[in-house]
C-alpha cells in the first residue's frame, strides 16, 4: 500500500541525510546526471514530493571516452500511414534490437570493470504489463532471438505437482490420491488407466482391512522415503523441508530428465523462493511456517494469477519484463517501451480511505475501503467504454482530482525505476506519431521539441544543453511492413546478408517454411460457405492473414453476435482494417465453418496448437492453426486468406504440403492408430481443400 507507506513516512518524518543513499554504484555518470536533472525537478512538481537530497546521486563510475552515447532515442515513423499497429511496431523494434547487438556495442562488465561486447542477455526491455512482455518476446523470437519473459501458472507445471503431492502425504500418510500423482509423474508409464486398474485391483484385493489399504504403494521408492523422514521433515520450516525433498528425492536430476529442463529448475528455485517469501510473511503474522499454512497461501496466488515460473536468464536471451518485476535489478543496457501510455486514475476500483497521519498504536484506526460500482455494466473485455458526460463528471469532483495526483506519483516512481535499471545504455523507444504520455511527467513537452531536432529520418549524435551536458543518440527511421527476419545462431545475433548460407544445418525447423511433397494429392474442393471478399486489402501481402487467424482463435461458438462483432471490430480496429471488413458477413462466414466442423461431431477442439518433434537431429516446431479430435480420426485445418479460382487453390494448397505433411507425422505420434486427415481451409472462398487419403508418407523420427 503506497499510500500506508507516505503516511507511515509522513508520521515519522522525512529520514536524516545520512540515512540517504547519495551515491551511485550502477550507472555511468551520464545517465546519473540526466536522471537527476530529469527527476529532480519532476518530483518537485508533486504536492507530497521528494527532497533534492532523497533523489540526486553522485556517480561512483568514471567516464569512459570509448562507450557510445549513454542515452538514446529510438524512433519509429509509419511511411504508408500516419499510424502503425503493435505488431508492426513490437517487429521493427525486435529488429532494431538484432542490429543494435550485432553491432557489438562495447559495456562495462560489472564484475571485472573491463570493458567487453555486449551480448543478448546483457539487454532488457521494460514494459507496462505482462500482455505487452509477451507480445515484445514473441516479435523477438520471430526476428531469431531468443528471449525469456516470466510467466505465471507454475501450479500447473508437473514439478509443482509433484512437489505438492509429496508435502500432501507428508501431511498424511493415509492420502492415496497424492501416493497416485507420485506414481504417475515418476513413472515412464504416464497411462492414467492402467494405474486406476492397479488401484481397483488392489482396493478389492485389500477388502475391509484398513492397514492393507493405507499400504499401497509404500514400496515406491519416493513414498518410502518420505515415511522413513517423516519425524525429521515435520520438525522444519517449510524451506527447509523443500530442500530435503529436492535432495532426498533426486528432484533436480528427476526434472531435468523431462523437456524443458533448465525451466524446470528455475521452476524449483522459483518454489524455493516462495517457501522463503512465505516464512518471512509468518514470521511478522507469529504464525507457524508449516507445510499446511504454506500449501493454502500458495494456492491463494495461483487464484490470483501470481504463482510465477522461474526466469531462465542467460547470456543468449533479452530479457523481457514489466517495470515492477525490474525493481532491485540492473543490466547495461535498458529499453523503456510503452511510454506512449496514458494512465488515468480508475475511480471505480477498491480504494483505501486513510488519515494523514496514524497511530502506531491502532494502524488501522481511520482507515476505510471505498468503492464506486461502475454503473454501465461491462463486456468480456472489460468495463463498457463511452458515456462521457458521466466521465467528465466524475473527473470534476474531489477524489478524482486526489487519486489523479497519487497516479502521477505512482506512476513517477515507476518511471525513476525504469530509468534507474541501466548501467551502461538507455534508450527510449517510441512511435514518432503518438504522444509520450508517460514520459512527457518529465519533459513537458514532445521528444521534438525536447532534443530540438526534426524527427526526420536520422541517427546522430546530439547535446541537449539546456537539460544536461550529455551526448543523446537520436535514431528515427520510416518503415513500410513488417520487419524482414534476422537469422541467429544459438550463441550471438548474426544477420545474413542474401545469398549467404549458414554452414551448419539449422536446429529448429518451422513447419511453414518446408519444400513442396510432390506425391502429397488434394481431393476436389468442398463448399463450406459462400465468397467473403474484402474492399481494397490484398490479402496476400498485408497483416490480413494475421488478423482473420486472431479472430477464428479468439472467436467462440457459443459467442453472441454482439459479443462477435464486437470482438471481430476491436481486431480490424488494432490492424486498421475497420474500413475494409464487413464483420456481419465475417461472422457469418466464421458460423458457416464452424456447422461444418460440428458435422464432424468433434469430441475437441485445439487452436493454435503447438507441435514438437525430434527427428534427424533436428527439432520440427510450430503451430497448428486447428486440430480437431473425433471419435476416429484427428483432423488438422490450416487457414488461408489467399484469394483465386478452384486451379489457383489447388496449386496454393500444394505449396503448403510440406507443412501438412510434417504436422501429420507428429500427430501420428501423438494419435497412435488414429486416422489423421489434414488440408487448407480458404475462408475468403469458403473452400476446403483435404489431402487426399494415403497420399501422405510418414518419416521415421529417431
Amino acid at each position: 500500500d503506497a499510500e500506508l507507506t507516505n503516511i507511515v513516512t509522513k508520521t515519522l518524518g522525512r529520514p536524516d541525510t545520512k540515512d540517504i543513499l547519495q551515491t551511485s554504484y550502477r550507472s555511468r555518470p551520464e545517465l546519473v546526471e540526466i536522471v537527476n536533472s530529469l527527476f529532480s525537478p519532476a518530483f518537485q512538481r508533486l504536492s507530497n514530493h521528494l527532497s533534492k537530497e532523497q533523489i540526486e546521486l553522485r556517480p561512483h563510475r568514471k567516464h569512459n571516452e570509448r562507450l557510445n552515447a549513454a542515452f538514446q532515442f529510438w524512433g519509429f515513423k509509419w511511411a504508408a500511414s500516419k499510424q502503425t499497429n503493435n505488431a508492426k511496431y513490437n517487429s521493427q523494434l525486435a529488429n532494431r534490437v538484432a542490429g543494435f547487438i550485432s553491432s557489438k556495442p562495447l559495456i562495462e562488465d560489472h564484475e571485472t570493470e573491463t570493458l567487453r561486447e555486449a551480448k543478448p542477455g546483457d539487454v532488457a526491455i521494460l514494459c507496462r504489463n505482462n500482455i505487452h512482455c509477451r507480445e515484445v518476446a514473441n516479435a523477438l523470437r520471430g526476428q531469431g532471438v531468443q528471449a525469456v519473459v516470466a510467466n505465471t501458472g507454475l501450479h500447473r507445471t508437473a514439478e509443482w505437482r509433484l512437489l505438492k503431492a509429496c508435502l500432501h502425504l507428508l501431511l498424511d500418510e493415509r492420502d492415496s490420491l497424492s501416493k497416485a500423482e507420485i506414481q504417475f509423474l515418476t513413472s515412464e508409464n504416464h497411462e492414467i488407466e492402467t494405474l486406476l486398474d492397479e488401484r481397483l485391483q488392489f482396493l478389492k484385493d485389500a477388502g475391509n482391512n484398513d492397514d492393507k489399504i493405507n499400504s499401497w504403494m509404500n514400496d515406491h521408492e519416493a513414498i518410502r522415503w518420505i515415511e522413513e523422514q517423516r519425524t525429521n521433515l515435520n520438525s522444519e520450516p517449510v524451506n527447509s523441508i523443500i530442500q530435503l525433498m529436492y535432495s532426498g528425492l533426486g528432484f533436480q536430476s528427476r526434472v531435468m530428465q523431462w523437456d524443458g529442463g533448465e525451466q524446470r529448475i528455475a521452476n524449483l528455485q522459483q518454489i524455493l523462493t516462495y517457501s522463503t517469501i512465505f516464512e518471512d510473511y509468518c514470521a511478522k503474522l507469529g504464525l507457524l511456517p508449516n507445510a499446511h499454512g504454506f500449501l493454502a497461501w500458495f494456492d491463494a496466488l495461483a487464484e490470483n494469477d501470481k504463482d510465477e515460473r522461474g526466469v531462465v536468464a542467460n547470456k543468449f536471451s533479452v530479457n523481457v519484463l514489466t517495470y515492477h518485476k525490474a525493481k532491485g535489478l540492473e543490466w547495461p543496457i535498458v529499453i523503456l517501451y510503452g511510454l506512449d501510455e496514458e494512465h488515468e486514475p480508475n475511480l471505480f476500483a477498491v480504494r483505501v480511505n486513510a488519515k494523514d497521519r496514524m497511530e502506531f498504536e491502532k494502524p488501522l484506526d481511520g482507515r476505510t475501503l471505498r468503492f464506486w460500482p461502475w454503473p454501465y455494466g461491462s463486456t468480456q473485455y472489460g468495463p463498457r467504454t463511452g458515456f462521457k458526460k458521466f466521465t467528465d463528471c466524475c473527473k470534476e469532483t474531489d477524489e478524482y482530482n486526489f487519486f489523479d495526483e497519487r497516479e502521477k506519483a505512482e506512476q513517477l516512481r515507476l518511471l525513476y525505476v525504469g530509468f534507474t535499471r541501466a548501467r551502461d545504455y538507455l534508450i527510449i523507444s517510441n512511435k514518432t506519431e503518438k504522444r509520450q504520455s508517460w514520459l512527457q511527467m518529465l519533459i513537458d513537452d514532445d521528444i521534438e521539441t525536447f532534443t530540438g531536432v526534426p524527427t526526420d529520418n536520422c541517427d546522430l549524435e546530439i547535446n541537449i544543453r539546456k537539460h544536461f551536458n550529455s551526448l543523446v543518440r537520436l535514431w528515427i527511421s520510416s518503415y513500410n511492413s513488417l520487419a524482414k527476419p534476422v537469422g541467429v545462431n544459438n550463441k550471438s545475433v548474426d544477420i545474413f546478408t542474401e545469398g549467404e548460407k549458414k554452414e551448419w544445418a539449422p536446429y529448429r525447423i518451422n513447419p511453414s517454411k518446408s519444400e513442396i511433397v510432390e506425391n502429397i494429392g488434394f481431393i476436389e474442393e468442398t463448399s463450406i460457405g459462400h465468397e467473403f471478399l474484402s474492399a481494397g486489402i490484398d490479402e496476400e501481402r498485408t497483416d490480413f492473414g494475421n488478423f482473420i487467424h486472431e479472430v477464428l482463435c479468439a472467436f467462440r461458438p457459443a459467442m453472441k453476435d454482439a459479443a462477435a462483432n464486437h470482438l471481430i471490430r476491436r481486431l480490424a480496429d488494432q490492424y486498421e482494417f475497420t474500413q475494409n471488413v464487413n464483420e456481419e458477413e465475417l461472422l457469418h462466414r466464421i458460423r458457416d465453418f464452424y456447422r461444418w466442423i460440428m458435422n464432424l461431431k468433434p469430441i475437441q477442439i485445439h487452436k493454435e496448437l503447438p507441435l514438437m518433434m525430434e527427428a534427424d537431429g533436428q527439432l520440427i516446431s510450430g503451430f497448428a492453426d486447428m486440430v480437431i479430435e473425433t471419435a476416429s480420426s484427428v483432423i488438422l485445418i490450416d487457414y488461408k486468406t489467399f484469394v483465386g479460382n478452384s486451379a489457383a487453390m489447388k496449386w496454393k494448397a500444394k505449396n503448403f504440403s510440406g507443412q501438412l505433411k510434417k504436422y501429420s507425422d507428429i500427430l501420428k505420434k501423438v494419435y497412435p492408430g488414429k486416422e489423421i486427415r489434414s488440408g487448407i481451409y480458404f475462408i475468403m472462398m469458403g473452400k476446403w481443400w483435404e489431402v487426399e487419403e494415403n497420399s501422405l508418407q510418414t518419416i521415421n523420427p529417431e
